[in-house]
């Protein structure tokens, strides 16, 4: 799918999965350090996950762990989505976890808690192009309870779910999403619907094309609408570019969106933002990296705490096990 080939195109680490017994192990620790200009600093662990996957028919794949969510336009040290582990992500638990189950037809059948396949970045912080999730994500879904319907047909991924719970925002909430993905002869393109009840509804597009010369692009487009007043809507893009040779990567993320008066699509009160994010990247050896980033995020009302600006810094340093 879309959302993996952009963390494969992000790092050449925490790639590899052991296996023992038909069980494939993988996992990583991620240490950071976050400053915001005008809303101080902190180190943080920004990783601590443990991933299985197994079985042939019948298979699993579960996540154990916790994870900080640090935001561009967020406090950097508290998570920016609902889910498992609570407000300071420091609690061990659960990430993901669901069973796959063969159905008639060439479908499978995915049960648990789903890691969705809305938007372009993925959970961990090291699996991403850059340390701070963007704005497009703070709006889009992540972890949920839900059953999943999918097949592989030739070069097509279709799917289609029904979600439910607090990774949904209240544990009243049920969603439905449904989507398609393109393995294209130049890059892979993901297209999915998603709507929650009683709150809204989202297109989302993903584009991701590998160059040659170690550069690679992703494009992610979002148009988002109140289910009570379509009036109210939001629409964000998001530019991934990255350069690599050798043991140097240069990820840059570029962000437009835009919202309604009162929509609160992306948390900004209505109008514009734009961000952009510069991530150079270390490979130290084949297991660990260091990172370093800045970012800068620019609205058209102050919708920061009082503030229309917000600059921060981070460096994560990432081993794999």
């Amino acid at each position: 799918m879309v959302k993996r080939a952009l963390g494969i195109l992000a790092t050449v680490i925490c790639l590899s999965q052991p296996s023992f017994a038909g069980v494939s192990a993988q996992g990583a620790l991620s240490y950071g350090f976050f400053n915001r200009v005008s809303a101080g600093s902190g180190a943080r662990l920004s990783s601590a996950l443990l991933e299985l996957k197994g079985g042939t028919g019948p298979a699993f794949n579960v996540a154990v762990g916790s994870l900080l969510l640090p935001t561009v336009a967020g406090d950097p040290l508290k998570n920016g989505a609902n889910f498992a582990t609570n407000g300071g992500g420091s609690r061990f638990g659960l990430l993901w976890g669901y069973l796959k189950i063969p159905a008639p037809g060439g479908f499978e059948l995915s049960v648990g808690e789903l890691t969705t396949n809305v938007g372009a970045e993925l959970p961990a912080t090291y699996s991403n192009p850059n340390v701070q999730f963007g704005l497009l994500w703070r709006a889009q879904p992540f972890i949920y309870k839900g059953v999943r319907l999918s097949k592989e047909e030739g070069r097509l991924n279709l799917y289609t779910e029904y979600d439910w719970g607090k990774g949904l925002g209240s544990s009243d909430s049920r969603a439905f999403g449904a989507g398609v993905g393109f393995n294209l002869s130049r890059g892979e393109l993901g297209l999915n619907y998603f709507s929650v009840n009683g709150y809204k509804r989202m297109l989302d597009a993903v584009y991701t094309l590998p160059l040659s010369g170690g550069f690679s692009v992703t494009l992610n487009a979002d148009y988002q609408w109140l289910v009570d007043s379509p009036s109210k809507r939001g629409e964000g893009v998001a530019l991934y570019l990255t350069a690599s040779g050798g043991a140097f990567s240069l990820p840059v993320r570029f962000e437009v969106v835009n919202e309604e008066a009162g929509s609160n699509i992306y948390g900004l009160s209505g109008g514009r933002a734009v961000s952009v994010t510069v991530t150079p990247t270390f490979k130290l050896n084949g297991w660990s990296e260091i990172r370093l980033e800045v970012s800068e995020v620019s609205a058209s009302r102050p919708a920061f705490n009082g503030k229309s600006e917000v600059t921060s810094v981070a460096v994560e340093f990432t081993a794999c096990f």
